[in-house]
């Protein structure tokens, strides 16, 4: 699996992509709970109904893979996540509320183009290929997810959305990569 030149990329994708999803749910509600929030835990709980945007980003992107091809659907879903990251940044309560709807938006169609792509390569043996993924994805929802906090203590949440973009920045590396490759493609 590691000799395909697309399946470790895609398992880094993998992990960016949950890390940084944790990294900004979980981080997000110790910014709005502060001042000048002051939101309690069901008003950040309600947050989490954002998770419904996935619904639409997955079908959207899935409806557009033969046109626009994988390559390119994880990069624009990869500059959606950091567009969406960025409008975080505002102050105006409305402007986090839609940049963590973006950010989402970005994070559930790139999931649905990786993780379909992951079974395609993987041929004959897709179930191992997709646990390796998914094994990928639950690790850096664990190491980056956690280790988000450590911006969150040294510099607020600035330096979450500063730790995010690192985040967001490699996989549309990653996405121009696989774009230029070549052996990708099929």
């Amino acid at each position: 699996f590691f000799a395909d030149p697309c399946l470790p990329w895609l398992f880094v994708t993998g992990f960016l992509i949950m890390g940084s999803f944790l990294g900004i749910y979980n981080y997000l509600g110790f910014r709005l709970s502060a001042a000048p929030y002051f939101l309690g835990p069901t008003a950040i709980g309600a947050f989490f109904l954002l998770y419904a945007v996935g619904s639409v980003s997955s079908t959207w992107a899935g409806q557009r893979i033969n046109r626009l091809g994988r390559q390119r659907l994880i990069l624009y879903m990869s500059l959606t996540m950091s567009v969406g990251v960025l409008i975080t940044l505002f102050s105006s309560i409305v402007l986090i509320i839609a940049g963590l709807g973006v950010f989402t938006f970005g994070y559930f169609g790139l999931h649905a183009v990786a993780s379909g792509w992951v079974g395609q390569r993987g041929g004959t043996r897709k179930s191992l290929v997709s646990s390796l993924y998914l094994s990928s994805y639950y690790l850096g929802g664990s190491v980056i997810g956690s280790a988000t906090g450590w911006p969150w203590l040294h510099g607020g949440w600035t330096a979450v959305v500063a730790s995010l973009l690192v985040y967001t920045s490699a996989l549309s590396a990653i996405a121009l990569r696989l774009r230029h490759s070549d052996e990708c493609v099929r």
